[in-house]
């Protein structure tokens, strides 16, 4: 340990004598904790709105999905041509339809949109399946199973709503314009509700039906062609080539994840490149579906960090007072100390070690108290949100980034208030100081 920093720790456990002091320094210790903490709890659960949110909307979605509002596309060409062009990072597509039909079971019928899906490709392109409801045995259903008969699998707020259960036999009524009258006829028939899903979005659960493509073009007497196309891609395997060294690759890759507005998103590229080469369909990513959810946690998330960072910086001023206050208690030891031959930027390394003493140990002391109750919101929640939410309790999201990030912002204002109070070093004048308090 070096003069400076030994005696820094001795300027710190000395000023516990001191009444003044002692209070200062508590007060001063206890803000940034508590600041410390605010930025770590703000990033974990808004980073866990972020991430329940984004798993439940891109679970249900595609990664990519391709239409042609108004008119139909051929699916086998359009396959056959992305299978050409996009192969080596496709995992797969489904081609869907989307039609209206109406529930007339219980006392109030329901409109409810109608997707015709390709159950063998959706299971690879969408988290549908996993959104099932299981048996009475526990057992997840296969949706190749449940669709392949005919059957149909509805949101489980249309079940409730129609009290409706897997097995069951629901009546329901096709809408089919008759050509040249200007009217629609309303055609019957029946459906086995072969499955229950369970989403959490209320625009899925209360609206959404699903069916075998073939069946809902056996139904809607649709034309050749389908509405669109989702698409799945393949996990990145390397990182983006930059200057042609793999590792190097790899590491400059993972900071721009890391720092937000530099990440580069592999799909979105892939997406990008799709919207090049297919000028004539519209070509979108789940986000561009969700335009205003992904922006409002994004500005959420930055907005919330940067208050609680000036409510962070507020307990920062009260170092800068304590430092003053040191300094000023110190003046004849720091007189003494240059007559003896130290350095004044020894003396500049002596505070600005004793600030940082006091940063870093508040700052690690908050983060712990982050980390423990981020755990507890994460793996045992308990507060409860109102329906309006997508999620139904407080969610949190433990990562390293939160705490890389709070650590690099707490510490640099830290590093901030500490150079500020030292420059009053320069201030003190050695001849005086020694004369006046000799």
């Amino acid at each position: 340990m070096s003069l400076p920093q030994l005696l820094a720790w001795r300027y710190i456990t000395a000023g516990t004598r001191n009444s003044n002091i002692k209070t200062m320094l508590t007060i001063c210790y206890t803000g940034i904790c508590i600041g410390t903490l605010a930025l770590t709890l703000t990033l974990i659960i808004t980073r866990g709105f972020e991430k329940s949110i984004h798993t439940k909307i891109s679970g249900i979605n595609a990664p990519a999905i391709i239409e042609s509002p108004g008119q139909k596309i051929d699916d086998v060409a359009l396959k056959n041509y992305l299978t050409k062009k996009f192969g080596r990072v496709i995992k797969d597509m489904s081609s869907s339809c989307v039609g209206q039909m109406i529930i007339n079971e219980g006392h109030a019928p329901s409109v409810v949109f109608l997707r015709g899906i390709e159950s063998e490709h959706e299971r690879n392109v969408t988290g549908l399946e996993e959104k099932i409801v299981k048996n009475q045995s526990g057992i997840q259903p296969n949706l190749i199973a449940l669709l392949s008969t005919g059957g149909i699998i509805i949101g489980h707020k249309i079940a409730t709503r129609h009290n409706i259960k897997p097995g069951d036999t629901i009546n329901i009524a096709i809408p089919h314009q008759v050509a040249r009258k200007g009217r629609i006829n309303l055609e019957k028939k029946e459906l086995v509700v072969a499955g229950i899903f369970d989403v959490g979005l209320n625009e899925y659960d209360s609206n959404i039906a699903y069916i075998e493509l073939s069946a809902f073009k056996e139904l809607m007497e649709s034309e050749k062609g389908v509405d669109s196309i989702s698409i799945s891609f393949k996990p990145q395997e390397h990182a983006p080539i930059i200057t042609r060294i793999k590792p190097i690759d790899h590491v400059i890759h993972m900071i721009r994840q890391a720092i937000p507005f530099t990440a580069v998103d592999y799909e979105q590229s892939i997406v990008d490149d799709m919207k090049t080469k297919l000028p004539e369909v519209h070509v979108a990513t789940w986000q561009e579906l969700y335009p205003s959810i992904i922006s409002s946690l994004r500005l959420e998330k930055y907005a919330m960090f940067f208050v609680i960072a000036l409510i962070a910086l507020v307990a920062f001023m009260n170092m800068i007072a304590l430092l003053f206050m040191k300094i000023q208690q110190k003046r004849r030891d720091i007189a003494i100390l240059q007559t003896m031959g130290m350095n004044f930027s020894d003396i500049t390394s002596l505070f600005t070690t004793l600030g940082m003493i006091i940063t870093l140990g508040a700052t690690s002391l908050g983060l712990i108290l982050g980390a423990i109750i981020g755990y507890v919101l994460e793996y045992h929640p308990f507060i409860k949100l109102p329906d309006v939410y997508f999620v139904e309790y407080l969610p949190a999201c433990l990562e390293p980034e939160v705490f890389i990030a709070t650590f690099a912002c707490t510490t640099l204002l830290g590093w901030l208030a500490t150079r500020r109070a030292v420059a009053s070093l320069k201030d003190i004048n050695i001849a005086e100081v020694l004369r006046q308090e000799s």
